[in-house]
């Protein structure tokens, strides 16, 4: 994909893409967000980017979520409204395709990771505050179901749907190398309670390693140092995207990954740079 500068953070829905990329060279500007909407390649990039501290999620609906920054650029639109706590990392803010901004949450001494679902209707976070899963119901946060008993505090976790929350299960072989058999498996957490569904340490070519989980839509991915594999709802590996698949050059490593269902978008660097590929589920014609 031809991407409007230096690509640092990448989110998608069925609404399109988000890109965050840095601009200019003091390191003082904040990010600019740029959204594309439509399916595949085929997008048409948003006239207003937006600035933000970090890029944070993108649901179905076009709207993303970040933490809010101010900026000089008059052709980027702030993002930190008056009322917004100041700490760059404290409040999560809601953009969404008409530019309204809105305040999702706010902790005062710090948000570590969130991620919502692809309606938007339910989030999950961890934070110096509001810590757990959630519907978020006319800006109002109400607790889902309990938290899995994993490592959803420490690791990248998922929300599916609104009611499905994917995370990585425990090690049990202490120091021993990590493998399949040690844990870390991936579980499922739905209302009922949680089930282990399969493994997150996968060899998919180049040894043992550990997924980062990342939301593909609907479905939940899992993000290796040059692959990329999609599980079902049972937790079977219904796809692997290898280095060779994405035409990945030998020093390229895959960064991060997000989807919707007409494919998986991937952003990938080396020391050259860093590039967002698109790769279908089904052939494009």
């Amino acid at each position: 994909m031809t991407t409007p500068g230096e690509v640092v953070a990448i989110a998608a829905s069925d609404a399109g893409v988000a890109i965050a990329v840095v601009e200019g060279t003091d390191g003082d500007e904040p990010l600019v967000i740029h959204r594309a909407h439509g399916a595949d390649c085929a997008l048409a990039w948003d006239d207003a980017p937006l600035a933000a501290a970090a890029l944070l999620d993108f649901d179905d609906d076009g709207d993303v979520y970040l933490f809010p920054a101010e900026t000089r650029d008059a052709d980027v639109l702030s993002t930190l409204l008056p009322e917004f706590f100041a700490g760059l990392d404290s409040t999560i803010a809601r953009v969404d395709t008409d530019d309204a901004i809105a305040e999702v949450v706010s902790a005062g001494r710090g948000i570590w990771s969130f991620g919502v679902s692809p309606s938007g209707d339910a989030l999950w976070m961890t934070a110096c505050g509001p810590t757990g899963i959630f519907t978020l119901d006319d800006d109002e946060l109400t607790p889902t179901m309990p938290p899995p008993s994993t490592l959803w505090q420490q690791q990248p976790s998922v929300l599916t749907d609104d009611e499905t929350f994917w995370s990585i299960g425990t090690g049990t072989c202490g120091t021993a190398p990590s493998s399949p058999a040690c844990g870390f498996a991936l579980v499922r957490t739905t209302a009922t309670g949680s089930t282990e569904v399969g493994p997150t340490i996968l060899d998919v070519g180049a040894g043992l390693e550990a997924a980062r989980l990342a939301r593909c839509g609907a479905s939940v991915c899992g993000v290796l140092s040059r692959a990329i594999v999609r599980w079902d709802d049972d937790g079977h590996i219904e796809r692997t995207i290898s280095a060779s698949d994405l035409g990945a050059r030998t020093a390229e490593r895959v960064l991060q990954v997000a989807g919707n269902h007409h494919g998986v978008y991937a952003l990938l660097g080396d020391d050259a740079g860093t590039r967002v590929l698109f790769v279908p589920d089904e052939p494009i014609d």
